[in-house]
């Protein structure tokens, strides 16, 4: 976004049309504290800068967001949008050139379509779900004819990963 205010109608006209806006319900902290996110300039390596890139990381609408900003560069010559400067997102912009062609917003746009339609068709037809195969069984020659027996070093070990696994997960949930 730049620091002259522009209206809704001019930004839409300006905007690429096959990348729509990212839009959510939910209080966003870009849109709540904008001023951290658009400054005019940032001072290098600014607090107010890595908060805002920390705050874009846990954002649910990060991914769209860095879509939207790549597509219309001119839209947002300024500020923090999906975690990324200026700087990064025209590097991006030539990484996705030389990857994709010229016309990278058309084939990204063309993939999420098809990502989409194909989402769809399988939620909500029971003929695909049905289809699916189940997964195969391990046949007989693959599966091991006997089992040696664990040693109390495997079992202590065994406990230690479990344990560890359940204690870093209580941390998380904390």
């Amino acid at each position: 976004m730049s620091s002259t205010v522009r209206s809704t109608a001019a930004v839409a006209a300006l905007a690429d049309p096959r990348v729509p806006y990212p839009r959510t319900t939910e209080e966003t902290a870009c849109r709540t504290r904008p001023q951290r996110w658009f400054p005019v300039r940032y001072s290098r390596d600014s607090i107010e800068q890595q908060q805002a890139r920390n705050a874009c990381l846990r954002c649910p609408l990060a991914e769209q967001c860095l879509l939207w900003a790549l597509a219309n560069p001119e839209l947002t010559e300024h500020g923090i949008w999906a975690a990324t400067s200026p700087k990064k997102r025209a590097h991006l912009r030539t990484s996705l050139v030389e990857r994709l062609g010229a016309d990278w917003v058309a084939v990204v746009a063309d993939r999420r379509q098809a990502r989409g339609r194909a989402g769809t068709a399988q939620r909500w037809n029971p003929r695909l779900r049905a289809a699916d195969p189940p997964a195969a069984a391990p046949s007989a020659a693959a599966r091991p004819r006997h089992r040696e027996p664990v040693t109390p070093q495997q079992a202590t070990r065994n406990r230690m990963v479990l344990l560890a696994a359940l204690t870093s997960g209580r941390r998380r949930a904390a």
